[in-house]
């Protein structure tokens, strides 16, 4: 059989260029140069060919890129393609194949479109769940969105609430990984503590298909980690250091009554004056006045 002849073109885009190879009629992504910030593929390139995949390991480690958005003709997506890309925040794709633990390492990844760009519950949830290795299953073009794929995601959520604050950490010793920037134990389930508190808040933001018992499971992990009531305060901490910027976050936290007139004094201590912008929120909402009419939103 005679191979078909391809050839290269590059498109750039702010901070890099995109590398497709192409025979004329079908496209392949198969690496991102550069240090790109942001990344818009096209369908079409100059030689008419349409954009049909992505290459693995196409966008792999690029530190600074904070967005994608793939074309509707993408058919397949390689494995590992936007792993390890540090900053990245959101991604627009099409329904279609996915290869290996795409997101693996993209820690910061707050929404996941796929294929409905209204649908921002399913893009959050997405985004949370995508770089859990154990839950690779849930990216799945088929089940995305659908109530079928709500159910599996609440499943792996109740898991992870039954699974030890220990689990993992005689695994980071042994393997000298530093994940938690301490070899303390008491550290390190804090910190999963943390993490149990954030995927709960995120699915209580997030309540569709939620069921009655589910959403009372999780909300009474919320507050059983609140500020003033566990030594680790780990539901407060989430907001404060995870999303002191970000006022859905801290909009729930006050509507769901986890502060109150017997905590507010500690938080407000925490805050100081690092996110004024947080701060004034909790004083006009929690009927503290003594703030500067300045700083109030």
């Amino acid at each position: 059989m005679e191979r078909v002849k391809t050839k290269e073109i590059e498109i750039s885009i702010p901070g890099g260029e995109l590398v497709f190879e192409t025979d004329g009629e079908k496209a392949f992504l198969s690496r991102v140069a550069g240090r790109p910030y942001e990344a818009l593929v096209p369908e079409v390139l100059s030689d008419g060919s349409r954009v049909v995949s992505v290459g693995r390991k196409a966008f792999l480690g690029k530190k600074q890129i904070k967005s994608i958005t793939l074309p509707d003709s993408v058919r397949e997506i390689g494995d590992w393609a936007f792993a390890y890309c540090d900053l990245l925040d959101e991604v627009t794709m099409p329904r279609t194949t996915v290869g290996k633990d795409i997101f693996l390492g993209c820690t910061r990844i707050r929404k996941v479109f796929f294929g409905d760009r209204d649908d921002t519950e399913t893009a959050a949830l997405l985004a949370k769940i995508a770089t859990d290795v154990k839950a690779s299953y849930l990216v799945d073009p088929e089940i995305i969105g659908t109530t079928e794929w709500y159910e599996k995601w609440d499943a792996r959520l109740i898991s992870i609430l039954n699974e030890p604050d220990s689990e993992g950490f005689s695994h980071q010793i042994l393997c000298g990984e530093e994940d938690y920037g301490s070899s303390d134990q008491n550290a390190y389930e804090l910190r999963r503590r943390m993490d149990k508190a954030e995927v709960c808040m995120l699915r209580a933001m997030n309540d569709k298909h939620l069921a009655d018992n589910l959403r009372e499971t999780i909300n009474d992990y919320i507050f059983s980690h609140n500020a003033g009531a566990s030594p680790g305060a780990e539901s407060w901490k989430v907001i404060l250091e995870r999303h002191p910027d970000d006022r859905e976050w801290y909009e729930f936290y006050v509507k769901l009554s986890c502060v109150n007139d017997g905590n507010i004094d500690n938080i407000l201590n925490d805050i100081k004056d690092t996110h004024p912008e947080l701060k004034a929120y909790l004083l006009r909402n929690t009927g503290k006045k003594d703030f500067l009419d300045s700083l109030m939103l």
